[in-house]
């Protein structure tokens, strides 16, 4: 009877969906970036569903300068990547005149986290890792901002 009750914990724990994520911070505390993946697994639990900037240094509540995701088309993944596509007509990122790293929302066009991370690592939860925003401009510039980054697991 032990054994199969342990038989089926392994199988229950197996099925249960461990979907994640990173939270990653910039080097002077100002920008933080939350880059969340689907919990579903039949969306697929290593694609992206979530990407949010904040600015730490405003008061809380009013944190957030612009939400990506999924679900409007703004937000697509990789195996170690999230590009956001700062669309005006979305509210969650139609603030033009917030800041980010020291440019206006409005003047971008793209915004790409990419992590030194792959799927393969099994990197556990709360590790650290080495993350870069670029920020894309619509003018073709670009501005390039390091990250320390933390790994996120749901489902422990």
């Amino acid at each position: 009877m032990k054994k199969i009750l342990i038989a089926l914990a392994v199988a229950i724990s197996a099925q249960v969906s461990r979907a994640d994520g990173f939270v990653c911070m910039s080097q002077d505390g100002r920008l933080s970036v939350k880059a969340y993946d689907h919990r579903d697994p039949n969306v697929g639990t290593r694609s992206g569903a979530v990407l949010v900037l904040s600015d730490n240094t405003v008061q809380y509540g009013r944190r957030t300068i612009a939400r990506f995701s999924s679900d409007t088309g703004t937000l697509i993944s990789g195996a170690n990547s999230f590009l956001a596509k700062v669309d005006l007509r979305y509210r969650d990122s139609s603030r033009t005149g917030e800041l980010i790293a020291g440019t206006k929302l409005g003047y971008l066009s793209r915004i790409r986290l990419d992590l030194n991370f792959t799927y393969g690592d099994n990197l556990a939860d709360s590790s650290l890792l080495l993350g870069r925003l670029s920020l894309l401009k619509r003018d073709r510039t670009s501005i390039i901002v390091p990250l320390v980054c933390k790994r996120y697991l749901v489902g422990r």
